[in-house]
This record gives C-alpha cells, sequence and structure tokens, in this order.
C-alpha cells in the first residue's frame, strides 16, 4: 500500500514537471493506449521510451546484419540490450527516491536546455527544434523524454550522495602505480609428461578400481572430445573458381596445367576467383554432406585422392576440384570407449606423478643453490624465459595457463626468486623462477600520484554504483517484481 501511494505521488510529481513545461513547450499532444512491455516494482515500463533507446541502437543494428547474423537474432539481441538499459535506469532511480532525491522542476529544465542539440544560434532553446528532433527519433511525446531525462538525474545525485565517502589514499594509489607498473621476466623448466608414459600399463584390478572411481571424469572427457567419438563422413577438397563469359576458356586452361603436374595450390592462388579460399590454395577444409552445392558434393564425396572433378557449374561460376583426403564415419558411444579413456587417464596421472617428483627434484636442489638452467640440461630438458610483462597482465606470455602462476609470481623477489612447488599443466609439470623484476622510481610514482588517486577513486565510485545496482537487481529478481513482455513489442 505504502508503495502505491508512492508511486501515485511520485507521478503527481511528474504531471507537475509536464504542466511547468507546458508554457514552455507548448501543449502535449495525446497519448493512445499502450501495450505493456513490463514493469520494475510496479512501474510500467515506458513502450515510447524503448523505441526511442532502440534506435539510437541502429547502427550496431545494421553491423550486425551485415555481419550476416540472422535478423530474429539481431533483433532478440537490440531488444534484449534495451530491456537491460531500461532496467538499470529505472532501479537506480528508485534507490535515488527511496533515499529521499529529487529532481526540481528548474533542473529538469536547465539540464534539456543544456544540450545544444536542442538550442539555437543565440544559444536560447528551441521547442520547435526541440519536438522536430524527438520525432525524427521515434520519440513523439516531448513528456517521455523529459522522464528520461528525470530518471538520469536521479542516477547522478544517487552516484553523488554514494560518491562522497569514497575515497582513495595516497598509499593505496602508490601501491597500485608500482603494481601496474613494476615488469617481470621468468624462467622456466618444464617436465613433460610423454617422456614417461612409455610402457605405463594398468593392472587389471587396478584398471577397475580407477574406472569406478572416475566415472564422471570420464564422461566429462569423453564430451570433451565427443567430434572424436561421433563424427559425419567428412572430406577435404580444393577448388578453383572461375567466373565471367570465358569462365569456359579460363577452366579447360588450368585442367591442361593441372594434368601436366602443376600444383593445384599454386595455381589456385594465382587464378581461383574465390577470395574466401585462393590466398590458401583453395583449400574448402574439412566437411560433412550438405554444406556444398549439390552438384559439387556429388563430384566430390565418390572421389579418390588426387581425382580432379570438373570443370562444374553452380550459380557461382565453375569450379575444379581436387579431393584431398576422406575422414570416415565414427559413431562410438561412452560405453563404447570406457575403458580405453579410463586406460588413457590412468597413464597420464601415472605420468604426471613422476614428472612432479622430478620437477621436486630439480626444485630442491635449486634451492639449495644450484643453477635451474644447468640442472635442466643434466636432466636433457630445456630451460626457457618468458618475454617482459606487466604485473596486471592476465597470462603469462609464453606459458600456458597454469594453476596459481600469476599469484605465485607476483610474490617473487631476488632474495627468493624460486616458486617452491611444480605448477601442473596437461603437458608436464613446470618449475618456475623469477629472471628479472623491474619497478618504477620513486619520482616517476610521485609524477602520476594525483591522477593515479583520483583514476582509482572514480573506479571505486563506479564500483559502489554497481554493487547498488546489482542489490537492487537480485532483491527484484527474487521477489518477482520485474516483468518483462516482449511479445507485446511492435515488430517493425
Amino acid at each position: 500500500m505504502k508503495r502505491s501511494i508512492g508511486i501515485w505521488i511520485r507521478n503527481l510529481t511528474l504531471l507537475g514537471i509536464i504542466a511547468a513545461f507546458a508554457v514552455f513547450f507548448g501543449p502535449q499532444s495525446q497519448i493512445g493506449s499502450l501495450n505493456s512491455i513490463g514493469e520494475v516494482n510496479g512501474e510500467e515500463l515506458n513502450p515510447r521510451l524503448f523505441e526511442f533507446l532502440r534506435a539510437s541502437r541502429r547502427e550496431d543494428e545494421q553491423r550486425l546484419r551485415d555481419q550476416g547474423v540472422p535478423a530474429k537474432t539481431v533483433r532478440d539481441l537490440i531488444d534484449g540490450q534495451v530491456f537491460e538499459e531500461m532496467i538499470q535506469r529505472y532501479l537506480l532511480a528508485q534507490e535515488a527516491e527511496k533515499l529521499g532525491l529529487v529532481v526540481s522542476d528548474a533542473e529538469l529544465r536547465d539540464q534539456i536546455c543544456s544540450n545544444p542539440t536542442f538550442q539555437r544560434e543565440d544559444g536560447r532553446c528551441d521547442p520547435n527544434l526541440f519536438r522536430s528532433l524527438l520525432r525524427a527519433n521515434r520519440l513523439p511525446e516531448e513528456r517521455d523524454y523529459m522522464e528520461l531525462v528525470r530518471r538520469d538525474l536521479l542516477i547522478g545525485k544517487l552516484q553523488q550522495y554514494l560518491a562522497r565517502p569514497v575515497r582513495v589514499s595516497t598509499e593505496a594509489a602508490r601501491a597500485r602505480i608500482e603494481r601496474d607498473q613494476t615488469t617481470l621476466r621468468l624462467g622456466y623448466v618444464r617436465v613433460p609428461t610423454a617422456s614417461f608414459e612409455a610402457g605405463l600399463e594398468p593392472g587389471e584390478e587396478e584398471l577397475r578400481n580407477f574406472l569406478a572411481a572416475s566415472d564422471e571424469r570420464i564422461r566429462t572427457e569423453y564430451e570433451r572430445r565427443r567430434a572424436e567419438f561421433q563424427r559425419r563422413e567428412q572430406v577435404r577438397a580444393r577448388q578453383i573458381l572461375l567466373t565471367g563469359d570465358d569462365a569456359g576458356e579460363k577452366a579447360k586452361q588450368v585442367l591442361e596445367r593441372l594434368e601436366a603436374g602443376e600444383d593445384f595450390s599454386t595455381v589456385a592462388a594465382e587464378l581461383s576467383e574465390d577470395a574466401g579460399t585462393a590466398n590458401a590454395g583453395g583449400d574448402l577444409g574439412f566437411f560433412p554432406r550438405g554444406r556444398l552445392d549439390p552438384a559439387l558434393e556429388e563430384a566430390i564425396f565418390d572421389a579418390s585422392p588426387g581425382d580432379l572433378k570438373g570443370p562444374i557449374e553452380t550459380d557461382r561460376g565453375l569450379h575444379v576440384l581436387r579431393f584431398e583426403e576422406r575422414l570416415e564415419e565414427v559413431d562410438q558411444s561412452l560405453e563404447d570407449v570406457r575403458e580405453g579413456l579410463g586406460k588413457q587417464l590412468w597413464v597420464t596421472d601415472q605420468a604426471l606423478t613422476r614428472a612432479q617428483a622430478r620437477a621436486q627434484q630439480l626444485i630442491t636442489r635449486a634451492l639449495a643453490g644450484e643453477s635451474l638452467e644447468e640442472l635442466a640440461k643434466e636432466f636433457e630438458l630445456t630451460f626457457t624465459s618468458t618475454p617482459e610483462f606487466a604485473i596486471p597482465a592476465t597470462r603469462v606470455p609464453g606459458l600456458p595457463a597454469l594453476p596459481g602462476l600469476r599469484e605465485r609470481a607476483l610474490t617473487l623477489t631476488p632474495e627468493a626468486p624460486l616458486v617452491p612447488e611444480p605448477l601442473d599443466a596437461p603437458d608436464g609439470a613446470y618449475v618456475v623462477s623469477l629472471l628479472e623484476r623491474k619497478a618504477p622510481g620513486a619520482d616517476k610514482l610521485d609524477e602520476q600520484l594525483d591522477a593515479a588517486q583520483l583514476r582509482l577513486t572514480s573506479l571505486g565510485r563506479q564500483e559502489v554504483m554497481r554493487q547498488i545496482y546489482e542489490q537492487s537487481r537480485k532483491k527484484a529478481n527474487e521477489s518477482g517484481t520485474i516483468r518483462i513482455s516482449s511479445e507485446a513489442l511492435y515488430r517493425r
């Protein structure tokens, strides 16, 4: 009940604002009945604002269509983006109102009139220009634009209200600059699991126990490699496409050159008029039935390696094809391959255990003072160094995504340069050490301190707003007070 009264009072306030603008903008046009497109905490989403915001994404929509994305997919994507934008505006404006924040008539008027788009050359607001521009952007009602501006002003006031307590200290800013501008270079040795796999074979009982304990892991591995176990027949071929009125003569010359022994890839790169494959020597890659023109498939699926086919006519022109190789159909269920997969995983585990033991041996000796590079030579392994990289980098260049690598690398120092335990990857166990660490000098830190403090404070305030929005969104989702009715929208 209190919520309903609040909405009623807020609507009266909006009507008051509209009445105040009537003197400036003139009488409002009549509003017809609207389809409901949804609501947020009891407030109806404005369908005209939806269309207005959607129209602002015309370029994005056209770009996606130009990229070949189906029209329905594009429409649904753009609709979803606009709905999300509207929900965010409504929720944050509602949070502002809960705190007692309001937008006055004068603030709303000043905000609209400060927009250069609505100003004459003398800098004064032009109501006719205002209306024409809104209508050009599919917003026939001036009061809808006022509603949009009012919400944005409320959100701005909410941000200011929440931002005041947020300030990053000088010490925190200095630490962040140092962190962002420090660079590292690592050295590492990989102990490959493959070098320990030879001769590994589980006993019958050992394999039986492993299979019983690894059912989910085997299922996951099967799904990861499903394309290996379930595959339609596929072939790989190359093509040369020839177009134009003289395509027949060009095809004849192409076949003469190929039959004389010239390399198909070379001829395709020189003469094919298919921009998508010419640079790759006409390579079409592997494909199942149903991907190419039926005339091309009929010729190529019955061919043998090295066969030339063509010229074959399609809507695109004349095609000369060369059959490369075939992948036969495979249809193996999980049960068909379960034991084999289990045996592979057992071998992988055993090999990794041995690789870890060897890596730990290297670490122990390196910690005792021996050179990791010399130890690598002793065990016929390779010592490699990474390129220099900044601490904020999400990946360490030259290394796979080793669990915990980045966090451990940040703790390495010239005094303690070695990660004290092996880091595991599917291809082996890694021993990692620090080769070089470069930190910015004190003078450089001082030069950037003020700007960094402002930037980090701004980021902190943005984070507060994000958390407020996520909390209000979560609460609304849990209470079911966000409703979307996209079916009711007018479709162009």
